[in-house]
């Protein structure tokens, strides 16, 4: 038997016992495959660790880069948009403190170069975090709305897919960080909006406002640095106004509250690298951001006039003269008109890289089933839930700061439905939300069972008893399938592990290029590659790309069109233009699927119906088998017959390594990247053939993958019976590259077959062999 009195220390063991297994559950699921992560290549000097997305190995080059170049963070890039210096406009609040970490830990390590070690402890930076999440979420719903909420709320995040799937091991992205700086700015809000006061405590609890007001700004800011995205501001005044006019709630601790937090937002964000840009230069989204608070201060005193209330009028005049004044200085020196609707329409997804990239792309795109797996019953009970605390609102039972941190999370959860990459986020909100209306409802029921004291006690037992049920059924699908994840995750890493390689390849076999860690120094050429797999090979490989490979300002949207131009290009020489406008030596040939076709097409106005057609499925035309991409992919570049007409080699581009991954391209199961070297290519020239005689020079090779092919590049006799043609292959074997000849090049004109001796020395200066 407990005894009575040691029936409080009996629930805290249980609670500490509860809290602790479910903080260990999500770190295990966060960081029990990380072994599978572990890259170990014989093409790389010691293993390292394959990054879950390409966004993972941009944020490793900045703070690798930051270490280097403490305390600066990289604001330039030679490495992408070659041959000019690209902006890099994300901001670096999260590279930097990344930075910093790899800072102080060389402090430790300085003996050694260990790759892995120090990728592993940033690997490990998140998961961390969804730990100190999980900590202050059980301590402040604690203290906001009782044990039972901060059990469950933790529990949600512990096994949240949403919430998993951004903060595992392997996983360097910024998401988890933002939601967690969206969790501190919640709970500030709710401090502050249930701030109280009496007369005796004015003076202390409008310090308490402004510090909460600041605090909030502060974070806000922080979450700008780090995200670049000012949404959840937005989202504050959409709330903040509709419902004071509709509880006719004026409160002057609130507006002061509101007001520090509106200032103090619009003053840290003049320090951000938009900010900044502000002040100096006029970007996209740099104004849009720095507005948006100063919108607040507008709608917070249009709704003054129009109570015709003198409340509170010093911040009102503080109000108009910073609105004014920044509104002449936007219409005199900027373009505030035209940022503010570029920053609608970017925050609204009608932005050019939108196209391609999923995470900004609504969870119902990907399937009910992912809308499910992240949000699970919750997302069919909310609605109800807040309708219910509405009409409480009518009834005069709930004040303003009762549903405004339920108001706010349900407009993050929104977010959260209308882009995946926000379902961090709206996890986090959904376990404010639903923590506050369980605490609700069950104030709610205890009132009930004060005022009717020993009356229904089995009511009572059996609302909370349907509560409690509710919530774990809510929680239940929630709860990953974990050896699923486990082998997707797996196969996923496998999938980068072989682009790993492939990277390691290319730093082997290509020169190094100047300025990785000095921008002072230029990189002596480029990679033609798609945008998907910039962020790696510019990390692994330490070799520049031309193509965006995140969502860089419109105005650098050209070098990706180049890509398009060339991927797409009908002619051999067409696509070389844009190989020498880049200084490209190398291109990376990855097969471009049917919706990337298409957005490619659209990017450069092409008429993507002229490579495709829709029978059911996908089927190529003509035209698809003679564009680069296509050539290069399943021709290895050689000539071709198509309709009786002879479609020209591609004879400046050989093939250098093929990746291990085999994947089905258009029913054909092939190697998914190949490599491309830019060469001269030795140029074979003869004679003494019959006028118009058909002139073919091929060579059998095998890859690296041990894939048997042949390049051939064929032409015709003039009328004299002169002929000449390139050809980019040697016939000795290079063995430091992954492409051997199993023969001599053959020559074979009109019928009768001779050799060829092609040197590696001929392909790369371009010498002229004479038959």
């Amino acid at each position: 038997m407990i005894n009575i009195n040691n029936s409080t220390k009996f629930k805290l063991f249980i609670t500490l016992v509860a809290l602790i297994v479910i903080i260990f559950l999500g770190f295990w699921f966060r960081v029990s495959s990380f072994d599978s992560f572990v890259h170990n290549s014989k093409l790389e000097v010691s293993p390292s660790v394959t990054f879950t997305d390409p966004d993972s190995y941009y944020h490793m080059r900045r703070a690798e880069w930051t270490k280097e170049n403490y305390p600066h963070t990289l604001s330039e890039d030679n490495y992408i948009y070659y041959p000019g210096k690209g902006i890099v406009h994300w901001p670096g609040g999260f590279d930097l403190l990344l930075g910093s970490i790899l800072k102080i830990t060389s402090l430790f390590t300085q003996n050694t170069n260990n790759k892995l070690l120090t990728e592993q402890i940033i690997s490990f930076f998140n998961p961390t975090l969804s730990v100190i999440t999980m900590i202050i979420i059980f301590i402040m719903f604690k203290r906001y709305w009782g044990i039972f909420p901060a059990l469950l709320s933790t529990t949600m995040i512990s096994i949240s897919n949403a919430h998993i799937n951004y903060s595992a091991y392997a996983n360097v992205d910024h998401h988890t960080i933002n939601a967690f700086f969206v969790l501190i700015i919640a709970l500030l809000m709710y401090g502050g909006f249930s701030t109280t006061t009496t007369n005796t405590t004015t003076t202390k609890t409008r310090a308490h406002i402004i510090t909460l007001g600041t605090a909030v700004g502060l974070f806000q800011f922080f979450h700008v640095s780090f995200a670049n995205v000012n949404i959840f501001f937005i989202l504050l005044l959409l709330i903040t106004i509709p419902l004071r006019l509709l509880t006719n709630e004026l409160n002057s601790k609130l507006k002061l509250y509101f007001f520090t937090t509106t200032i103090s937002i619009f003053l840290f964000s003049l320090t951000s690298s938009y900010g900044r840009q502000f002040l100096i230069e006029f970007e996209i989204l740099s104004l849009f951001h720095v507005l948006i608070p100063l919108l607040g201060l507008l709608i917070s005193l249009c709704f003054e006039i129009y109570k015709g209330t003198k409340t509170n009028n010093k911040l009102n005049i503080v109000a108009a003269i910073i609105i004014a004044t920044i509104f002449i200085f936007s219409i005199t020196y900027g373009h505030l008109f035209k940022n503010i609707i570029d920053g609608i329409r970017y925050t609204m997804g009608d932005n050019w890289f939108f196209g391609l990239s999923s995470e900004s792309k609504s969870p119902f795109y990907h399937g009910i089933y992912t809308v499910f797996v992240n949000y699970s019953f919750f997302i069919i009970f909310i609605p109800f839930i807040y309708l219910y605390l509405l009409y409480q609102i009518f009834k005069g039972k709930m004040n303003l700061s009762t549903i405004i941190t339920p108001s706010y999370t349900i407009l993050i959860i929104i977010t959260g439905l209308y882009q995946l990459m926000f379902s961090p986020n709206a996890v986090i909100a959904l376990t404010i939300f639903f923590s506050a209306t369980i605490a609700y409802l069950f104030s709610i029921n205890n009132e009930r069972k004060n005022e009717n004291k020993n009356k229904n006690k089995n009511k009572n037992k059996i609302f909370r008893f349907t509560i409690i049920l509710l919530s774990i059924i809510c929680i239940i699908p929630m709860i990953p399938k974990f050896s699923a994840h486990a082998q997707q995750k797996k196969f996923y890493a496998l999938y980068l592990q072989d682009t790993n390689t492939f990277a390691s390849y290319l730093k082997k076999i290509s020169p190094p290029t100047s300025g990785f860690f000095d921008q002072t120094k230029k990189p002596e050429y480029s990679i033609m590659a798609n945008r998907d797999l910039g962020h790696l090979i510019i990390y692994r490989a330490q070799r520049p790309i031309i193509t965006s490979p995140f969502a860089a300002p419109h105005y650098f949207i050209n070098f990706s069109k180049d890509f398009a131009r060339f991927e797409l290009a009908q002619t051999p020489e067409e696509g070389k233009k844009y190989l020498d406008k880049h200084l490209s030596k190398y291109v990376i040939n990855s097969p471009l699927q049917p919706d990337e076709i298409k957005y490619y097409a659209n990017l450069i106005n092409y008429d993507w119906r002229e490579l495709l057609e829709i029978k059911n499925n996908y089927h190529q035309k003509d035209k698809f088998f003679t564009m680069l991409n296509a050539r290069l992919y399943a021709y290895d570049g050689s000539s071709m017959l198509l309709n009786a007409k002879v479609i020209k080699a591609v004879d400046y581009l050989r093939l250098l390594y093929e990746s291990d991954l085999k994947i089905f391209y258009f029913g054909e199961l092939v190697s998914r990247l190949h490599l491309y070297e830019v060469v001269k290519a030795a140029t074979i020239v003869g004679s003494n053939a019959r006028a118009g005689a058909f002139v073919n020079v091929y060579l059998k090779m095998q890859s690296n993958a041990g894939r048997t092919f042949i390049y051939s590049n064929f032409t015709f006799a003039d009328k004299n019976g002169n002929w000449s043609l390139k050809f980019p292959y040697p016939s000795e074997i290079n063995y430091s590259i992954g492409i051997i000849p199993l023969d001599k090049v053959k020559v074979e004109i009109a019928g009768e077959t001779s050799d060829v001796d092609i040197s590696e020395r001929d392909v790369i200066l371009g010498q002229t062999i004479t038959i």
